[in-house]
């Protein structure tokens, strides 16, 4: 569903700001 696609972008977001970081 779309809010499960959404989890998945937020959680990648979060994975890639904290290793961009």
């Amino acid at each position: 569903g779309f809010v499960g696609v959404w989890r998945t972008i937020e959680t990648v977001r979060k994975i890639y700001v904290c290793v961009y970081d």
